[in-house]
């Protein structure tokens, strides 16, 4: 024997994490579909269900918390309502639409139509609620990688949805070119 002390590793049986449910999140551009596949690839090898979001933006909400104001009320402004419904149903037509033209071209779409979901709201608290809600095992997000100052300025969607969420986020880098 060699002067290297002799070890017994004991193998310990590792459990690896099992994907059941997929949320894939898009902001409807085109460039989105490349993060698509992504996701549909990673569902269809575990046989998972994958579910899409989308949400539409509140620009009000928005505006006011980029510039740190409270909309007293706001909330309860039925003519807002109603371009928030209107949104959401041009967005809802146009996401079923994109999935259904990408399911199209791909062998056994895990993707049915009641998995596709429109929300409305600030897109990364959205987001971050759908996970919450919906026992997911992983998140698909494609990114734009925008530069350092710029997500600190003016924040990412993508960003705070790694910092805060509780699952696994993969994010897919979406081409520069194509915007």
């Amino acid at each position: 024997m060699s002067g290297v002390p002799h070890r017994l590793h004991i193998m310990k049986t590792t459990r690896l994490p099992t994907i059941q449910t997929i949320l894939y999140a898009t902001d409807l551009s085109e460039n989105s579909i490349h993060a698509l596949s992504y996701a549909v690839s990673i569902a269809q090898s575990y046989k998972a269900k994958l579910s899409v979001l989308y949400v539409v933006p509140d620009v009000w909400e928005e505006l006011a918390q980029q510039a740190g104001l409270d909309l007293p009320g706001y909330d309860g402004l039925t003519e807002w309502q109603g371009l928030s419904d209107e949104q959401r149903q041009e967005a809802e037509q146009s996401l079923k639409r994109r999935i259904t033209e990408f399911c199209e071209s791909v062998e056994d779409c895990p993707v049915e139509p009641s998995d596709v979901l429109v929300e409305s709201g600030r897109a990364a608290a959205v987001i971050l609620k759908t996970i919450d809600e919906g026992r997911y095992s992983m998140a698909v997000l494609g990114s734009r990688g925008q530069d350092r100052i710029t997500d600190l300025l003016l924040g990412s969607v993508a960003s705070e949805v790694v910092r805060k969420s509780p699952i696994p986020v993969l994010l897919v880098p979406l081409d520069e070119d194509d915007f």
